[in-house]
């Protein structure tokens, strides 16, 4: 018998595989819970994966993962306003995350956000 070695695939290709375009942003939306496990913050696949997945119901996946997309929105924002790249894809998702916090007794993690992408 031969010796036969299985690659494993990341999540990102298995994202990036899929054919059937209907499943891909549930996937990334599953992705991008998963990627709070990662340990690289300079990856920020909470985020990307959030930003390729559906755009509703962000507060789906419950408030810790709320608190770590905001922190990944305050370090992409930051580095898109230093290159002059536009935010207003991650702006949708604190116009979600801001109403959450404040109706969930979190105020001080919607100004923290606010404060972060300085909305007015």
């Amino acid at each position: 018998m031969q010796d036969r070695k299985k690659k494993k695939k990341t999540s990102t290709q298995i994202h990036n595989q899929i054919t059937y375009f209907v499943f891909q942003p549930y996937l990334a939306d599953i992705i991008s819970v998963v990627g709070m496990t990662n340990d690289s913050t300079v990856a920020r696949d909470t985020l990307n994966f959030k930003l390729q997945g559906t755009k509703e119901n962000v507060s789906f996946w419950g408030h810790e993962y709320l608190r770590h997309l905001a922190s990944e929105i305050s370090e992409e924002y930051a580095e898109r306003v230093d290159n002059q790249k536009p935010v207003d894809d991650i702006l949708v998702l604190v116009d979600q995350i801001v109403p959450h916090n404040v109706e969930h007794n979190a105020e001080a993690e919607a100004c923290d956000l606010l404060m972060e992408v300085r909305c007015n």
